[in-house]
């Protein structure tokens, strides 16, 4: 979806997620927001100060996934110009085990698959593998 409605979509995720980090108040971790249009659905923030950085989690659905991948560059610019500068935008592939027990979820942290850049994140989605989260860390921000 790239496209004047995603480009739409990813400027107002970005203003809701500036509010939400604006207005983050440990520890206060888990935050869901309602995208737009409505019919993306919701986005799952997770915040965590990281020493000095704030690392958000963000997960959705397969559609809002793709469209944050294939639009990454929008969103970074879009992050940038109100205010957060120097963030790393990582998006995670998770290997699912299908064994969601206690004692797996140590060994499903390492199954998490890091993509660091863009491009192998876009390669991913169009070979019909979509990221499972997106990390955002803002530097010295927490």
């Amino acid at each position: 979806m790239k496209s004047a409605l995603a480009r739409e979509a990813i400027k107002n995720f970005a203003s809701q997620f500036r509010e939400e980090v604006l207005n983050y108040k440990p520890p206060i971790t888990k935050i869901n927001l309602e995208l737009n249009p409505a019919s993306l659905g919701q986005v799952s923030l997770s915040i965590a100060k990281k020493g000095k950085d704030l690392q958000v989690s963000i997960t959705s659905n397969a559609n809002v996934m793709t469209m944050f991948v294939q639009n990454a560059q929008e969103l970074r610019q879009n992050l940038m110009q109100i205010g957060f500068n120097n963030l790393d935008l990582n998006f995670n592939s998770h290997e699912n085990k299908g064994n969601q027990s206690q004692e797996n979820n140590h060994e499903q942290a390492q199954d998490k698959t890091k993509i660091s850049n863009i491009e192998e994140a876009q390669e991913l989605v169009a070979s019909g593998n979509i990221p499972s989260s997106l990390e955002i860390t803002l530097p010295e921000y927490a």
